[in-house]
Formats: C-alpha cells, structure tokens, sequence
C-alpha cells in the first residue's frame, strides 16, 4: 500500500478552499442588490422590501449561499478524484482531502471570509462597484483553485 503524501494533501486543501471562496464570491456578485442590503443589518429595511427578490427572507439568501458553497465542494471533490485516479494516486489522498474539508465546513470559515477579504482589496483596484469587484475577486480565486487542482500532482513530484 502507497503512503500518504502530506504535501499533496495540503496543496489540494488549499485549491479547494480557494474554489469554494471563488464560487461563494461569484454568488455574491450574482445578489449585489441583495448583499448591500444584508451590510445594511437591517432585514426589515426598505431596501429589503423594495427589492423584486425570490428570497421571502434573510434566512433564504444566507441558506442560498450555503447550498453554492456545498456544491462547490462536491464539485472540486470530483475534480480532485478524477484528477488523482488519472495520476494514479492513491484513494486515501483524496479521501483525507475530503474529511478534512468536510470537518472543517460546519465551523463556518468559509463563511467569514477571513483571507478572501484580502482580494476584496484587488477586486476594488477595478471597480468601486461591489459587484464588479467581487466578480474579479471571485474569477481570481476560481481560477487559482481550479488551477491549483489541475496542477497538484505536478507541483508534488518536483
């Protein structure tokens, strides 16, 4: 039986975590109107209600944005597996890759945007606007997770 590679575990985390952010980011942008809304605190706000929303709450948009992240999770799982099979690496590197972030999901870091409010900052270079900037920041980060999915296997044998 092959041993657990430490290093490729730890780059396949990162590209997750930062496929998840970029999703979640892409969202956002997709609702400005609403998340301007949700900076206000207020759900009972005018600019809630002026709103022409599908969501009848708070609640359903923070709920949306929580299904997006889980799909983007389940997506970059498959990406990782079928990119480890294609190597020939074994299964146990990706089952780790899962449980780690599947541990990590309910503690709610994906959701606090600890690092990603960094490239709000690079977003803001281009747009004042928060949608525009979050789309910016949102491709970036989906590209860097995509990317480093893709190249993770690479990256671990030099």
């Amino acid at each position: 039986m092959k041993k657990l590679n430490l290093k490729l575990i730890l780059i396949q985390l990162l590209a997750i975590f930062f496929f998840i952010e970029g999703i979640q980011k892409i969202y956002i942008a997709s609702d400005a109107e609403r998340f301007m809304c949700l900076l206000k605190y207020d759900v009972n706000s005018e600019c809630w209600k002026n709103l022409n929303s599908t969501f009848t709450t708070l609640g359903d948009f923070l709920a949306n944005r929580a299904y997006w992240s889980f799909g983007a999770f389940v997506i970059g799982i498959l990406i990782i597996t079928l990119i480890n099979l294609k190597n020939k690496t074994p299964f146990l590197n990706t089952f780790f890759v899962f449980l780690l972030v599947f541990l990590i999901f309910p503690t709610g870091i994906f959701f606090r945007g600890i690092i990603s409010d960094y490239f709000n900052y690079f977003g803001a270079l281009f747009s004042k606007d928060y949608q525009y900037s979050f789309i910016i920041s949102g491709i970036i980060f989906t590209l860097i997770g995509s990317l480093l999915m893709l190249k993770s296997n690479r990256i671990e044998t030099v």
